[in-house]
């Protein structure tokens, strides 16, 4: 009798996680894409006065997160690196001045145009709403968390379903049929209300035509590139982190965020399609006709996702990384189009295919990839009929490419930028 009460109480905190954050997350995802008009309309008009009011209120937005960064550390980067180190060591998540904060800052990065995303700080409010509720119900229930971050994760892409075995496979890693419960139940909830809030799903295209089993060779050559390509992502982001990490005092990286907004006033000026967390990238790597360009898009967007994704400013990794995947996507398709007569109505089915493979190498959440990768099929075609054997094969690259990190040793990226950061925490008490 007490173990089902117990569990009807879980449910019912699971349940209400689920619809908060549906709420907020939903809210945020709202939000984001008028930031991003304005901000578009504002760099792309070019009478003097407008230029000059931008240029004042991106450096006002500067001083603000500034000071947002300095009251609310844990907003920092995605927020995701301070969450799970405080999971990590057992310590309190914060969550009042967070969660509005988180928001208001990731929106002024929107604004300025830096290349981050919005699922990192999804995620990290997901597990802040689960906190809140923890702290309602006066339990410690760092499992809701961990679901609470899937739920996030869903929230941010559309697709309860993929948020679901990201709790798992990301966060959990470990199955039992109260944590399958209260992942539906939290998935349930958050979907609910995401469904009507958020409408932007950032793996989708007007159609997809599905690409014959007879050309898959043009994704076996995207798959190849994702596994040179990834790892050089992932060490450039962590060679970043330790830099900065090791020169926290000097003057110019403590203020370094002041740096990365004058940039973005530089290059939203000059070079404005090729900025933002990376969906209009996405787009237009539709319609790109040069091999050059694409490969000049794609160094150009590691090297800046690496510079300011590590801190002082507000954003998450996972769709520039999508990004980085949908640029060697195209540039597969490109030259078999140009080269070998592929039509190129297949590009956003090998750009689509492409974004997943390289999600599943940074992440190692093969099982969510898959589920990504079918969930904007059934979004961009409007049907369920998605089960053939060009589907099948990509469900095959993605295993193969998954077995290849596990080869190789390779660290999920939230999970390597944790460690780093733990490590240098540690020789920071050390060396005191």
């Amino acid at each position: 009798m007490f173990k089902s009460y117990t569990l009807i109480k879980k449910l019912i905190v699971s349940l209400l996680t689920g619809l908060l954050v549906g709420l907020i997350v939903g809210i945020y995802q709202f939000i984001l894409p008028y930031v991003t008009k304005g901000s578009e309309y504002m760099f792309n008009n070019h009478s003097w006065w407008v230029i000059l009011l931008n240029i004042v209120l991106i450096i006002m937005l500067s001083v603000l997160n500034f000071f947002i960064i300095k009251k609310a550390s844990s907003v920092d980067s995605s927020g995701i690196i301070a969450i799970n180190l405080a999971l990590r060591h057992n310590e309190d998540i914060s969550f009042k001045k967070e969660i509005p904060l988180m928001i208001i800052n990731s929106s002024i990065s929107t604004y300025a145009q830096l290349p981050l995303g919005s699922e990192g700080p999804s995620i990290t409010l997901a597990g802040k709403c689960a906190s809140l509720i923890n702290h309602l119900f006066k339990v410690k229930d760092d499992d809701n968390i961990k679901i609470a971050f899937g739920a996030g994760f869903g929230g941010a892409f559309v697709s309860p379903l993929s948020g679901f075995f990201y709790a798992f496979e990301e966060e959990l890693h470990k199955v039992n049929f109260e944590l399958i419960l209260r992942t539906l139940v939290t998935a349930i909830g958050m979907g609910a209300i995401i469904i009507l809030l958020n409408s932007h799903h950032s793996l989708s295209f007007d159609f997809v035509n599905y690409l014959p089993i007879t050309e898959m060779y043009v994704l076996f050559i995207a798959s190849l590139l994702i596994v040179i390509v990834a790892p050089i992502f992932l060490f450039t982001i962590n060679t970043f982190k330790k830099f900065f990490n090791k020169y926290e005092n000097n003057f110019f990286v403590k203020y370094r965020a002041f740096i990365f907004f004058i940039l973005m006033i530089i290059f939203g000026y000059t070079i404005i399609p090729y900025l933002g967390s990376g969906d209009k990238i996405i787009d237009d790597s539709l319609m790109y006709q040069s091999v050059y360009l694409i490969v000049l898009i794609l160094v150009f967007r590691i090297i800046l996702t690496s510079i300011m994704g590590n801190g002082k400013v507000t954003g998450g990794l996972i769709v520039p990384s999508l990004c980085f995947g949908a640029l060697i996507g195209s540039l597969s398709s490109l030259v078999f189009e140009k080269y070998f007569s592929l039509d190129s109505s297949y590009r956003s089915f090998i750009i689509l295919a492409s974004m997943c493979l390289f999600f599943a190498f940074i992440s190692e959440a093969p099982i969510t990839a898959v589920v990504l990768f079918f969930s904007n099929l059934v979004y961009s075609n409007e049907s369920f009929n998605v089960f053939n054997y060009s589907t099948c094969f990509v469900i095959l690259l993605i295993v193969i490419v998954f077995f290849i990190t596990k080869i190789f040793n390779v660290k999920p990226l939230y999970d390597m930028l944790v460690d780093t950061q733990d490590e240098f925490n540690k020789h920071k008490i050390v060396n005191k």
